[in-house]
């Protein structure tokens, strides 16, 4: 693995916190590939206005250098939360000025790997695959990452965004979220939809703008020498983190002219599907394919990523 990203891995670890591992959980390397069939909008006929929602609560995976670029600009005390957001600060909440990058794993507990932290594209067992499939096919690839997360029964289980719309003006194409529970089988359920032009609808027709995700970059205010917030300054995005002048205390997104929504329609993936591990399972759709793989990991290897990084 790279110096620099295992480096990067490393400092997630501390600033998301260790612990030991919980027994209930199982571990698993999730690769994720979600495609774009060619002639799919054709396929058949949609419904003119899908039921798209996110989830009341959800959590975000992590990119290492979107947390580089806050603590570049905000200071290391920059973290991630329990949900997967990146909390771009001065000062570290309830540290007393104490970074988080100080802060080391219990004694006695058992250190675990990051989890939902998107791992080297060289990790990606399906990297020619993809590129195959989009030279070859037609297929256009929408999203495609890796990464390690524990897998909990269904009550427990957290839907995973895969977009953030939530921290931009405009809406990507590809947006919503999966959910991955373990009971008797692995159990994964796609809450997805592709924003089109719809050029197979009534010309002039538009569909109400869909909803975006919640804010996965939060603005925190450092306090000033008289303990009062700093004043706030809009506009900084998972994008453009390095060129924000200040530290607002609010989502990603305020301040930020909200664009017209750009597409004319969105079509719904909503499935559920059973799953075993070490097998790679396609879930078929007229428009999007998906394609997902779960390698489990023994007790040795959850613990030992966390060690070498």
């Amino acid at each position: 693995m790279p110096r620099l990203f295992s480096a990067l891995l490393l400092s997630l670890l501390l600033s998301q916190g260790v612990g030991a591992q919980d027994a209930s959980e199982r571990w698993y390397k999730v690769e994720l590939l979600v495609f774009e069939q060619p002639n799919g909008l054709n396929a058949e006929q949609w419904n003119p206005l899908p039921e798209l929602r996110y989830p009341d609560a959800l959590r975000f995976l992590v990119d290492p250098r979107q947390l580089e670029a806050a603590r570049n600009r905000y200071g290391s005390a920059s973290h991630v939360d329990s949900r997967g957001r990146i909390v771009a600060a001065t000062t570290a909440p309830g540290l007393g000025g104490v970074h988080a990058d100080a802060l080391g794993a219990p004694e006695d507990a058992t250190p675990l790997p990051s989890a939902f932290v998107k791992l080297p594209n060289a990790e990606q067992e399906l990297r020619d695959t993809a590129a195959y499939m989009q030279r070859a096919g037609g297929y256009r690839t929408l999203f495609h990452e890796a990464w390690l997360q524990p897998v909990t029964d269904a009550s427990r289980a957290i839907p995973l965004a895969l977009d953030t719309s939530g921290d931009t003006p405009t809406w990507p194409e590809l947006q919503g979220t999966i959910t991955l529970s373990l009971a008797r089988f692995l159990s994964l359920e796609t809450n997805l939809w592709l924003n089109t032009q719809g050029n197979y609808l009534p010309s002039g027709w538009q569909m109400p703008a869909p909803p975006k995700a919640p804010p996965a970059l939060l603005l925190n205010s450092p306090l000033l020498d008289d303990g009062s917030a700093a004043a706030p300054v809009a506009g900084a995005t998972q994008g453009n983190l390095g060129t924000v002048q200040s530290s607002p205390q609010q989502k990603a997104g305020d301040g930020i002219a909200e664009a017209p929504y750009p597409y004319r329609h969105a079509v719904l993936h909503q499935q559920t599907r059973r799953m075993r591990s070490n097998q790679m399972h396609y879930l078929d759709h007229p428009l999007l394919g998906v394609i997902i793989k779960l390698t489990p990991l023994e007790t040795g290897e959850v613990a030992e990523p966390a060690q070498d990084e």
